[in-house]
């Protein structure tokens, strides 16, 4: 219907049989009907039916016209009997004679080229050949053929192509020019020739056909070398060129991907893709492509920032992901962060394998999930193609002879086969690509790539040394094409920053793998914290001194030189974090002994004096140039300060590494013990640390830091060195508030630290020990060993040691112990000394602060002399004559005896204290301590009461009658009387009892002596005279008495 449209399309349809065809065919489907304009089919059939008739037209009208000229006796004839061989006819023609046998020798090579015959005579074979069999090559085109050129056409028939090239002269041109099936030699027919084989050219030949396919200056199409085996390759071989996303499969099926060509200027990086098909730059195909190739439809892949994600499998383990350092053990394993590289790899295959188990074991599960829930459900009918029509990959076309059809679009899959049985009536339309092809070139091409398989997913494994120096080598190559990669919108620093990927120079002496583990790569996080620096920055004998020490050293691009940061201004942070690294990983010296204590603090941080002398002289040296800053901070992390052992260099920090006195004094009575910490500010040394500013330490600062910590475990001399700084610093050291934190801490040292040691080498603290300069202890106790040896007893030290809590008599502490080491001495005058004791008591306002306790625990102690006048004997308490002070000699605690003055109410029961001592207290400390008698207990006066009786009854004379001994004894009667007043403030129950008591004692003495009862007195009295008298008498005596 839509041919309707055009009159002059419609017209000429009916006298075209190949078009009516078509459209009859387009005319089956709607939808390609409706897009028949642009049907290249239809164009193409039109375009030959329409070319026969000129032709048809033309031939007759030649033979015609010209026809004449061939008759019997004409020029031809002549001139044909001449020449009886031949050879030279066609030039003794005349103009129009030849003209009439040109168009005759159209039509016989048009004959003989259909029936295929054999008259095409090849130089090269010596042979003649058919038109398929040849390609027709001009004289003048052929002269100007390379001669790798022709020697690679030579080789098209060798391969299995059947063809070879056929030199044409100049004169046959135009007769041969518009035969069918003759085909001529160009770009197009060559490519399909080459592609249909697979000729075995060297290098050179393959350089000069890729040159020939392009045309002047490599500007021809790409697509010629589709599928053809003409790339050069690094080490030998040639490549495939192919589509980029592969060559379709056939029947036009799915592409089937071929092997990537990688493209890189540096033949080098290479080494990254063992077994990859690697294009030779050195070659003329790369020197054709290069202006090209970034935009060429072909399957090369450039070897740059872009395909780092898919090369580091083959170059770096992917177990590494992550990894910080990669070294060499001792022994020759190499680890990674601490793990033997061959543990990490299985690791990650296994985790690798188990990932993949578990996808496989979700895909099964989705599947049965999924066939289960369609199961009884019916099959859908597969959808019917309307008309049978089979859609198939578009195809070019070279344009049409009219321009009616170029709007057309779709398949003309069907019509071609329909139309085109022979390979040679496709031969006419060359120009329209390779793809139009159903014969040797699409197919074949497909089958090319099926059988180039890809090449095999190649996965890096590192277990052993050897595999570690390969793989530093291809890291090398790696930064390399960092370096050169330019690609906007990449960032390969990124993609590789993950890996320990950069190489450490190997150090000047060699890998000495006595000293421990060797690093070998590391990543950039791991190159930024370690201070990595640049082998080009630095001498050969600075950089000895720097390995020796630990450095890593690289050989940077510029990419990883920004990146790091490398200058010389960073050489002391690598130092600092070499070193940092260096105190963490090697064990510090342990130390043995006795005096193993004083280090336990300290840290053997340090180098061999003649290695931090040469690391010494470099930073010098440095700062010098202004290469690096003057960093005091940095500077004193590095072991470059000599100690005054003159074995080590140590650093200043941390403190705990070294030893910083405040003065000469000091460092000549610590040298014994800390010669290997303590700094030196002589030599080199000295300068140094004036150059930085940095002075011997203060007092404070230095007691505080190493002194307080090792005092209770310093010699004597030390101690009290140490006391006399303590001294130095005034009476801030004792502010309880608002101190600083340095003299807190030398406080706290001085009372809680034993750093007073006793001529036995025992060792007490200052508050366990009493001040010598107290007159009564020094009275009593004269040179004791609670007193701090005669070297602490000078004026700053003692100072010191009474803020520190040194005890005195006024501290009930020191008086128990005191009275506890007069007990303890067992000697002859333990009693005398008790007695200073006890007398000195008496002076000391303080006590009477004591607490309750201290008066309790010193009156359970025996240190109080009593009398021992308990003898049965006697009838008459002691007196102040018969018991002058001083004389007692027993002791006992106070829960015994009575003060003397109670002698007369209790001498027969308890021992009476020394009136010299004693009787003397206040009333206020005899009152503290609770356990003394004083008044005495009733029921210790009735029983005194009761013994004395006994002892006047049992020892009654005539003596005893006298008017001064019942005097006495009626004197000593009223004692208890008076004790016994108090009856009446006690409760009934006591009363009661006291009472019961005193009916059966015979204690009331008579004006005669004689010994009575209360109730006989009592009886006599109211015996006799009125009752009612007695009453008032018997009811006024008690109150009398």
């Amino acid at each position: 219907r839509k041919c309707k449209r055009s009159r002059h399309v419609a017209a000429r349809l009916r006298g075209c049989p190949g078009v009516a065809r078509s459209f009859r065919k387009c005319k089956r489907s709607r939808h390609v009907a409706a897009r028949l304009r642009g049907c290249p089919g239809v164009a193409r059939s039109f375009r030959k039916c329409k070319r026969s008739r000129r032709r048809r037209r033309s031939g007759r009208r030649d033979l015609s016209q010209r026809g004449a000229e061939l008759l019997a006796g004409g020029p031809v004839e002549r001139r044909l009997a001449e020449d009886v061989r031949g050879r030279r006819a066609l030039g003794l023609l005349p103009g129009r004679g030849l003209g009439v046998l040109r168009g005759l020798a159209v039509h016989v090579a048009a004959e003989l080229f259909q029936r295929g015959a054999a008259v095409l005579w090849d130089e090269v074979r010596a042979q003649f050949s058919a038109p398929k069999a040849a390609m027709l090559c001009t004289g003048d085109e052929y002269l100007f053929l390379s001669p790798s050129l022709r020697a690679a056409l030579q080789k098209l028939h060798e391969a299995g192509a059947r063809r070879s090239v056929v030199e044409v002269p100049a004169r046959m041109c135009p007769v041969l020019q518009g035969v069918k099936g003759a085909t001529w030699l160009n770009p197009q027919s060559l490519s399909t020739a080459l592609r249909s084989s697979s000729p075995h050219l060297a290098g050179e030949e393959a350089d000069a056909v890729v040159e020939y396919l392009l045309g002047p200056q490599a500007a021809g199409p790409f697509t010629m070398l589709h599928g053809l085996r003409l790339c050069p390759l690094l080490g030998g071989g040639l490549g495939r060129f192919e589509r980029p996303g592969g060559e379709p499969g056939p029947g036009g099926g799915a592409p089937v991907a071929g092997p990537e060509l990688w493209w890189s200027e540096d033949a080098a990086l290479a080494e990254l893709l063992p077994g990859r098909p690697f294009v030779d730059p050195a070659c003329g195909v790369f020197r054709l492509l290069k202006p090209r190739v970034h935009n060429a439809p072909l399957n090369i892949r450039f070897l740059n920032a872009r395909s780092l994600p898919q090369l580091l499998p083959g170059v770096m383990p992917i177990a590494w992901g992550g990894k910080r350092k990669v070294c060499v053990s001792v022994v020759g394993v190499v680890v990674v962060d601490g793990e033997p590289a061959e543990a990490v790899q299985e690791a990650a295959e296994a985790a690798i394998a188990a990932e993949a188990a578990a996808a496989r074991n979700a895909s099964v599960a989705a599947a049965a999930a999924a066939s289960k829930g369609k199961r009884g459900q019916p099959k859908k009918a597969p959808k019917k193609e309307k008309n049978n029509y089979k859609a198939s990959p578009p195809r070019s076309t070279a344009g049409g002879y009219e321009n009616y059809w170029d709007d057309w679009e779709g398949d003309w899959q069907d019509e071609r086969d329909e139309e085109a049985e022979d390979a040679g009536e496709w031969e006419e339309h060359d120009d329209e690509g390779p793809s139009c092809k159903s014969g040797g070139g699409g197919g074949s091409a497909a089958a090319a790539v099926a059988n180039d398989a890809t090449v095999e997913e190649v996965v890096c494994r590192v277990v052993s040394v050897a595999d570690l120096h390969a793989l530093i080598r291809r890291c090398e190559l790696l930064w390399h094409i960092v370096e050169i990669s330019h690609e906007k919108g990449t960032n390969p620093m990124n993609t590789i920053s993950d890996f320990p990927c950069i190489p450490v120079a190997e150090p000047i002496s060699g890998w000495d793998r006595q000293v421990g583990s060797t690093l070998r790569l590391m990543n950039l996080q791991e190159a930024s914290r370690r201070n990595a620096l640049a082998v080009e920055d630095f001498t050969t004998a600075d950089r000895a001194c720097l390995e020796q020490v630990g450095v890593a050293f690289v050989r940077p691009v510029q990419q990883l030189r920004k990146a790091l940061n490398l200058d010389k201004t960073s050489t002391l942070a690598a130092l600092q974090a070499i070193f940092a690294e260096r105190w963490v990983t090697e064990p510090t010296q342990v130390f043995f002994g006795p005096k193993a204590r004083l280090y336990t603090d300290l840290k053997a941080l340090r180098l061999p004096l003649e290695d931090g002398r040469s690391l010494r002289a470099l930073v010098k040296s440095l700062m010098q140039k202004n290469h690096i800053s003057k960093d005091t901070r940095q500077l004193e992390s590095l072991p470059i300060f000599e100690t005054q052992g003159g074995n080590y260099c140590v650093p200043l920090l941390p403190t705990t590494a070294r030893v910083l006195s405040p003065s000469e004094d000091w460092d000549d009575a610590l040298r014994p013990d800390f010669a290997d910490f303590l700094i030196s500010f002589d030599g080199e040394t000295g300068q140094l640390l004036s150059t930085l500013g940095k002075d011997r330490s203060s007092t404070a600062s230095f007691l505080a830091e190493f002194a307080s910590a090792r005092v209770g475990l310093f010699g004597s001399e030390l101690c009290v060195k140490f006391l006399e700084a303590a001294a130095s610093l005034g009476k801030a050291l004792w502010n309880k508030t608002g101190a600083p934190k340095q003299l807190q801490t030398i406080a706290q040292a001085c009372q809680n630290a034993p750093l007073i040691v006793l001529p036995s080498g025992e060792r007490r603290r200052c508050s366990e020990l009493a001040d010598p300069g107290d007159a009564a202890l020094t009275e009593v106790f004269g040179s004791s060993a609670m007193f701090p040896p005669e070297e602490y007893r000078g004026d700053l030290t003692m100072s010191v040691m009474r803020q520190a809590g040194l005890r005195r008599f006024s501290d009930p502490s020191i008086f128990l112990q005191a009275a506890s080491e007069a007990l303890a001495a067992r000697t002859p005058r333990c009693a005398e000394l008790c007695a200073a004791l006890l007398r000195h008591l008496a002076e000391m306002p303080e006590a009477l602060k004591w607490p309750s306790q201290a008066f309790s625990s010193l009156g359970r102690l025996p240190i109080f002399p009593v009398f021992d006048i308990m003898s049965p004997g006697a009838l008459y308490p002691p007196s102040a004559a018969e018991a002058p002070p001083g004389s007692a000699t027993s002791l006992v605690s106070l829960e015994v005896p009575c003060l003397f003055r109670h002698a007369a109410v209790a001498w027969t029961q308890v021992q009476l204290l020394d009136p010299g001592i004693v009787d003397k207290w206040s009333p206020n400390l005899r009152r503290r301590f609770g356990m003394l008698k004083d008044p005495p207990p009733l029921d210790l006066v009735i029983s005194n009461l009761a013994e004395v009786t006994e002892r006047w009854s049992a020892a009654a004379t005539a003596a005893a009658t006298e008017s001064d001994d019942v005097k006495r004894r009626q004197a000593v009667i009223g004692e208890h009387l008076t004790i016994l007043r108090e009856l009446n403030r006690r409760s009934k129950a006591t009363k009661t009892m006291v009472q019961a008591r005193l009916v059966g004692i015979a204690f009331l003495v008579l004006d005669d002596g004689a010994l009575v009862k209360a109730p006989d007195i009592f009886q006599q009295l109211h015996t006799g005279g009125d009752s009612d008298e007695e009453e008032e008498e018997v009811e006024d005596e008690p109150q009398e008495g």
